[in-house]
């Protein structure tokens, strides 16, 4: 895994081989505390999105009350650009 990737949370590990670090790969702490758990519970949520390709995976979070949240994700569009976001 390159030391530098396009991300905004922070690289926990940059070492993807499952015969390492006990199969944990290759985390990114999320630049935010609304996430998850009580925080994201009390903001009443908000959206992932994931993009599987042969090549990579992406992973989107926004918070409820995020402006940024693109409007296809905000308005349920049955398919989405993400080369937009």
């Amino acid at each position: 895994m390159p030391a530098s990737r396009d991300q905004t949370g922070s690289s926990i590990l940059l070492d993807c081989n499952t015969a390492v670090n006990d199969n944990a790969g290759c985390g990114v702490r999320a630049p935010t505390a609304f996430s998850y758990g009580p925080i994201f519970n009390a903001n009443e949520g908000g959206w992932y999105s994931v993009e599987r390709t042969n090549t990579y995976i992406k992973v989107w979070f926004w918070a409820r009350n995020d402006v940024s949240v693109p409007t296809d994700v905000r308005n349920g569009a049955p398919s989405v650009d993400t080369s937009n976001w």
